[in-house]
């Protein structure tokens, strides 16, 4: 062998050695919980992945934070927003629309609160609905 093949075969050698060292020490980096791998806890599930199902009294108002998802089974509501606000109301996924202030809500549509700032809804009659996120209940 020459001269110029062994060193291209240290140089192969010592490269496999460096790929390989570098491989363990990223697969070993992605511990549970890290940043990388993160773990899921029972309460974010509840919170964000099993609806949480509320009975409003006529009169009532649910306010939701941003990414609150809702759905209203049975009852009357109305949209809350800030009716001056060129922000918008809520977002109506299923008939992909923006609900307005006093707007009211169609049944069995999935509705996303965008900002944490006040938007809700307003039950007129009583209401059954689907929540998921946080919310704060206003009223009697």
């Amino acid at each position: 062998m020459t001269k110029k093949g062994i060193a291209l075969l240290i140089i192969a050698v010592f490269s496999i050695g460096i790929l390989v060292f570098f491989g363990q020490a990223t697969a070993q980096s992605d511990t549970p919980g890290s940043r990388e791998d993160p773990l899921i806890t029972k309460s974010y599930i509840d919170q964000f992945l099993i609806p949480t199902v509320l009975e409003l009294k006529a009169g009532q108002s649910i306010i939701g934070e941003a990414g609150t998802e809702f759905v209203v089974r049975v009852g009357s509501t109305y949209c809350l927003a800030d009716p001056a606000t060129t922000k918008g109301g809520i977002a109506d996924l299923t008939g992909g629309v923006d609900i307005k202030h006093m707007e009211p809500v169609p049944l069995n549509h999935h509705l996303v609160i965008p900002r944490s700032d006040g938007r809700g809804l307003f039950a007129q009659t009583d209401v059954v609905l689907m929540v998921w996120g946080k919310y704060q209940l206003l009223g009697e």
